[in-house]
């Protein structure tokens, strides 16, 4: 476990969003959906949307990497489900 902003986290990354600019931290927990944890870093970091598809990709890579759940474990959809097909 890491820390970063008094909470406990199962990963924080350090992101490299602009030469010489600081660099950012992400942080998120095993099994969390990439797209809701983009959208968080987003958020918290005023970046633009744009960046969306591309901080996805690098947690589903540094995840991987880092010895933590794929993409494949990790629910796309929130945790939803059909609720014609269950």
């Amino acid at each position: 476990k890491k820390y970063h902003l008094g909470q406990e986290w199962d990963f924080v990354f350090d992101v490299d969003i602009q030469e010489g600019a600081p660099v950012k931290k992400l942080a998120l927990n095993r099994g969390e959906n990439p797209y809701i944890v983009a959208d968080r870093f987003l958020e918290e970091e005023d970046l633009p949307r744009e960046y969306k598809e591309q901080i996805v990709q690098f947690i589903i890579s540094s995840t991987e990497n880092a010895g933590g759940a794929g993409l494949a474990d990790m629910p796309i959809t929130g945790g939803g489900f059909d609720p014609f097909t269950g």
